[in-house]
């Protein structure tokens, strides 16, 4: 009988051995064959714009009203850099800064291709290397808030544009240029009113194409090439307030639970109750095209997901970014409470940022939260204007998936593409009511280091990645245009 059982279980795990190799050996490549393209020459205009953009003090806070005259600076920038784009392109201002640039094609029956960047940029804080708005230029290296987001999108698509119009060429599709001024605090004065604007027009977009992820360098384990992540999906967001009111007094005579010590229980329960971990389909779908590029052990384990699904997600699990890529987040962002040293408050308040996988939602959040504090000590609020549910999944097997991806490989041969999820939230959310493929990509080098200069300080980026990025945009509306 035991002769019995070891044989069965032999032939068990052979057959199973069996299936992880087939399965491996069928896991091939989805790496688009494409012909590296020309590399067009480009002088040091583009630079020299940029330069003098980010000297533009675009910069948006909460509830405060734009600076005008920085940006009508920054729109006098562009007029006097792209004359061309500015002549042959309708140029429409929408709710006084936003931006839109027609550029109408010869087939009215084909559908536009529309490319998003955003003008305002976050503030910059103190100790920078060089000053965040000189837009100074320091061996080949322009220094400055926008270099990297966002301003490096806006003058680079509208530097392709002005080449292109240079050689008489006319696009097939109509191409549409939205420049949103206000997406870093949500986008609802800027990028709504645009997609707002375009809806009035019955226009429906072939694709649209947002800055997002970028071309990773040693960021991928197990991946030494660079590899372009295509965003087709991100991830949704919510702010919750955390309060608590009680009787204060005395810090002489404290009772046994004071304001801020409630909320900061509430906020200890909630870290230790995370969200359940799961693959969703955006990442789902990096691994497949992924994983056939590394080597066999990561291949075996990624052909075959069915089994090695709660191995990978516990290696994603171990860094912020991995975590932030199969898990809705929360994190403690503000804190409020107390005025003097030796008065207990009697009302504490704390917000929650949360940002939600695409197949959460915010009923779901706010259940799972409630029901891992004490609701008798604290208050939750959802701010009901600070939200966004995370965005539907794009598909990776449309034109404009597969153009964006086909334009990679022209232009940065030896970097592979896949597509991944976007952790963080772009203007694009305010599009999808023009068009149901959205792809979230800036085709800028990015590694490590310079993650952290987004948003962070000595943001800056170099002259020969600003250029690859406007031979993109051009490669880009040529292939998707003639």
């Amino acid at each position: 009988m035991k002769k019995n059982v070891s044989t069965l279980i032999l032939v068990v795990l052979l057959a199973l051995a069996g299936l992880l190799l087939a399965r491996t050996l069928i896991f091939s490549s989805k790496q688009i064959d494409a012909k590296t393209a020309e590399v067009i020459p480009l002088d040091n205009h583009v630079a020299e714009t940029l330069s003098r953009a980010i000297k533009c003090q675009t910069v948006s806070y909460e509830n405060k009203a734009p600076n005008g005259p920085e940006f009508r600076k920054l729109h006098e920038i562009l007029r006097e850099a792209f004359p061309m784009a500015h002549q042959k392109l309708s140029v429409d201002t929408i709710n006084q800064y936003s931006l839109l640039f027609t550029w109408k094609g010869r087939d009215k029956y084909k559908k536009p291709l529309l490319l998003l960047a955003h003008q305002d940029v976050v503030p910059a804080g103190d100790d920078w290397k060089e000053p965040p708005f000189s837009g100074k230029i320091v061996q080949d290296t322009i220094w400055g808030r926008g270099s990297l987001d966002d301003k490096v999108a806006v003058v680079s698509i509208l530097q392709a544009v002005e080449s292109l119009l240079k050689n008489n060429f006319v696009p097939e599709r109509d191409i549409l240029l939205a420049f949103g001024h206000d997406e870093e605090i949500g986008g609802s004065q800027g990028a709504e009113k645009i997609a707002e604007h375009l809806k009035s027009q019955g226009i429906e977009a072939e694709f649209v194409l947002d800055e997002g992820l970028m071309i990773t360098q040693g960021m991928v384990p197990g991946i030494e090439k660079d590899v372009a992540l295509i965003g087709i999906a991100e991830k949704g967001y919510l702010n919750v307030d955390i309060t608590a009111v009680v009787d204060g007094g005395h810090s002489s005579m404290p009772k046994t639970y004071g304001a801020i010590d409630a909320v900061a229980r509430a906020i200890t329960k909630l870290n230790e109750s995370p969200f359940t971990a799961h693959i969703t389909p955006p990442v789902d779908e990096f691994l497949d095209h992924i994983g056939p590029e590394m080597s066999f052990t990561y291949r075996v384990v990624f052909a075959n997901r069915w089994l090695f699904d709660p191995m990978i997600i516990g290696i994603y699990e171990k860094t912020p970014a991995g975590n932030a890529l199969v898990r809705t987040t929360m994190a403690t962002t503000i804190f409020d409470a107390g005025y003097k040293a030796n008065v207990v408050p009697r009302k504490a308040s704390s917000t929650v940022n949360i940002r939600m996988l695409p197949g959460d939602d915010r009923e779901q959040v706010l259940w799972q939260m409630h029901h891992s504090i004490d609701t008798t000590l604290v208050k939750l609020h959802a701010m009901e204007y600070e939200y966004a549910s995370a965005s539907k999944v794009s598909s990776t097997k449309t034109f404009g998936y597969k153009a964006v991806a086909t334009t990679v490989r022209e232009i940065f041969p030896e970097s592979l593409t896949a597509p991944n999820l976007l952790i963080a939230g772009t203007d694009s959310k305010h599009y999808s009511g023009i068009s149901p493929n959205i792809y979230r990509f800036l085709p800028v080098r990015i590694n490590p280091a310079s993650v952290e200069q987004i948003h962070g300080k000595n943001e800056r980026i170099a002259i020969q990645d600003l250029k690859n990025c406007v031979r993109f945009y051009r490669r880009l509306i040529q292939n998707t245009c003639k």
